[in-house]
């Protein structure tokens, strides 16, 4: 095993595939997975195990398994090494193990998943900081918002993005070197930052701060990407403004119909729904899509309830005793399992 071989393996999904290591968990193979990683080097066994190992509260083992991995240097193992033992209780001690150099604070990659360890180790107004340099990047933006969820500092958080808003603003109004006008070059970039505060507002329950950061930037009568006035449209829909939502659903077939109807629906204003569905409002494009179509089971045609989506820790937090898993697996799974360690 070197790092030649495991950046191949991540490059080229090399070795067990990740959708393979989690059947095998889901099989109950958690052991063959550790021998898979043991003799033959193969890192995604060795990630999915040692995830396994943790959420059971076999933690120490989980480390021995990484060890070989990160001993040669392997990044992943390194950080996965350290979530482990910040779960342990040691978050001062692991996170110096990978604490970022000076070059290395410049990779927004590298800061993203140390933000990350240090969120989960309480450490929120240190994540922050790392990744306030990157906020120009898209990507990041968005992990700031999400590793900061639940932790109580959501007027940090607001704080940070509502400086790079107005900067953004100001960038969006200069005039642009080549042309001499103002190209708003930056403001798809302002719009996300937009839509994150109100994220943000919405879930500290300041629901009408929300509202209106949205409200008012559509209220300027600038043109928005498409994703914009839907979120605004589902804004308006989780906070049972259904009147306000029928007419953007008006101004905006494209956006807020379906979001509309929907909202409708789930309000007991089934007949509603449908009638908005079959009148004249919907684009000759979205009846031809199927949003058109009436009731089918209960639910509107294209509106099925969405399912509800696990919340994890780590990688299978909670899944640890699972139902339905055996420590051997079943018969019927040997001809899938030998080959993995080219046994017979």
């Amino acid at each position: 095993m070197n790092i030649d071989d495991l950046s191949w393996q991540a490059r080229h999904h090399g070795g067990v595939y990740p959708r393979m290591a989690r059947t095998l968990l889901d099989l109950g193979q958690v052991e063959l997975l550790v021998r898979a990683a043991g003799e033959r080097g193969d890192w995604n066994c060795a990630e999915a195990a040692a995830r396994e190992l943790c959420a059971a509260g076999k933690c120490d083992r989980a480390l021995a398994l990484l060890d070989p991995f990160a001993e040669i240097g392997w990044r992943p193992a390194e950080w996965l090494t350290v979530e482990i033992m910040i779960h342990q209780g040691h978050g001062d001690k692991a996170l110096a193990r990978v604490r970022p150099d000076a070059t290395e604070l410049g990779d927004g990659h590298v800061c993203a998943r140390y933000a990350e360890l240090l969120s989960k180790a309480g450490r929120i107004e240190e994540a922050v900081d790392v990744l306030s340099p990157h906020l120009g990047e898209h990507w990041l933006r968005s992990r700031l918002v999400e590793i900061t969820e639940g932790r109580g500092h959501d007027d940090l958080v607001l704080d940070v993005l509502t400086r790079e808003a107005g900067h953004m603003e100001a960038a969006e109004g200069a005039a642009c070197e080549r042309c001499g006008g103002s190209c708003g070059t930056n403001r798809t970039d302002r719009w996300h930052v937009l839509l994150l505060i109100s994220q943000v507002l919405e879930r500290a329950g300041r629901t009408d701060e929300a509202v209106e950061v949205l409200r008012a930037e559509r209220g300027l009568g600038r043109r928005h990407p498409v994703n914009f006035p839907e979120y605004y449209a589902e804004l308006l829909a989780r906070q049972g403004m259904i009147e306000e939502l029928g007419a953007l659903a008006a101004e905006d077939h494209r956006s807020a119909l379906d979001v509309y109807a929907k909202a409708l629906e789930d309000a007991g204003r089934a007949d509603e729904a449908e009638s908005v569905l079959r009148g004249p409002g919907p684009p000759p494009a979205a009846l031809a899509s199927g949003r058109g179509r009436p009731l089918q089971g209960g639910h509107l045609g294209g509106h099925r309830p969405q399912r509800a989506g696990a919340g994890r820790v780590g990688h299978r937090a909670g899944a640890a005793a699972g139902a339905g898993r055996t420590a051997g697996g079943s018969p019927r799974t040997a001809p899938l399992l030998h080959p993995l360690l080219g046994s017979p």
